[in-house]
């Protein structure tokens, strides 16, 4: 079950960091005007933020528990494990979180508590803030790809 959780918020991830890539920032972007860029963004950042921190979780616990469940089964050899088959996938999982965190935090928030706060638009920060909510986007797809390939291909 907890597999299936965890395979499940992983999909999630990658299609929200997809959407916004893909989809959201573009449409924004054709807005034309600064203001309406913002509130395009924040319109779905609003939702979208708080459900990546929330798959994020997820997938972090139900990580840990997998990882500590192999502990278990593996005893004394777990640590030859982990350093050959898991220190690559677990080294793209904490970029993975830190990466999905930079993303909603550190870019999305900021966009939402502005357009919250009503600051003016300033159009070279917020053509900024499109371009860096893009590119953490499209760097938080790359490690979910990349770490579903390492999985798939070591087994688990």
């Amino acid at each position: 079950m907890l597999r299936v959780l965890h395979v499940t918020a992983t999909g999630l991830t990658l299609g929200v960091s997809l959407g916004i890539a893909f989809v959201l920032v573009p449409r924004s972007r054709r807005r034309g005007d600064a203001g309406a860029v913002r509130s395009a963004l924040t319109s779905v950042l609003r939702l979208v933020d708080p459900l990546l921190i929330a798959l994020l979780g997820i997938l972090v616990m139900t990580g840990a528990y997998g990882v500590t469940g192999l502990k278990q089964m593996l005893g004394a050899d777990y640590f030859e494990v982990v350093q050959r088959y898991l220190a690559l996938k677990l080294g793209l999982a904490f970029l993975v979180v830190m990466t999905g965190t930079w993303l909603a935090m550190g870019i999305g928030h900021r966009l939402v508590r502005a357009e919250g706060w009503g600051d003016p638009p300033d159009a070279r920060q917020i053509a900024s803030m499109a371009t860096r909510l893009q590119t953490a986007a499209l760097l938080l797809a790359v490690l979910l790809i990349t770490t579903i390939v390492i999985s798939l291909r070591r087994g688990g």
